[in-house]
C-alpha cells in the first residue's frame, strides 16, 4: 500500500548496502586468502545467479485496445509535464542526488588509485 512504500524502499536501500559491505568485505577476505582470481570468479558467478532468473522470464501476453495503447512517439513535453506534477521535483532532486553520489564515489576512487 501506499503507505508503506517508505519502509520497503528504505529497507530495499538499506539491503542494497548492506550487500555491497558483506560481499565486498567477503571478496576481499577470497583474495587475501586465495588471490585475485579466485576472487573474482567467485564475484563473477555471484553476480550471474540473478541471471537465471532473468534468463527464464517471459513476458506476459498483454491484449491491449488502442485506448490503452502507448503512445507510438514520445513528446518531450511529456517530460515537462512530469516533472510539473505533484512530486515531480522530488523525482528530479533523487536523479540528481545519485548522479552527484556516483560522481563523487567515481572521482574518490580514481584519485585514490593514483
Amino acid at each position: 500500500s501506499p503507505s508503506q512504500r517508505g519502509w520497503g524502499n528504505g529497507i530495499q536501500v538499506g539491503g542494497y548496502y548492506l550487500g555491497q559491505i558483506l560481499g565486498g568485505g567477503a571478496v576481499l577476505v577470497l583474495y587475501s586468502r586465495f588471490g585475485w582470481l579466485p576472487a573474482m570468479a567467485a564475484m563473477a558467478l555471484l553476480l550471474a545467479i540473478p541471471l537465471i532468473q532473468v534468463a527464464l522470464f517471459r513476458e506476459p501476453d498483454h491484449h491491449r485496445n488502442a485506448a490503452t495503447a502507448p503512445p507510438a512517439k514520445v513528446e518531450f513535453k511529456a517530460i515537462g509535464r512530469f516533472f510539473a506534477r505533484s512530486g515531480g521535483l522530488w523525482a528530479l532532486l533523487i536523479a540528481f542526488y545519485r548522479a552527484g553520489e556516483t560522481f563523487a564515489v567515481t572521482c574518490w576512487s580514481s584519485s585514490a588509485t593514483r
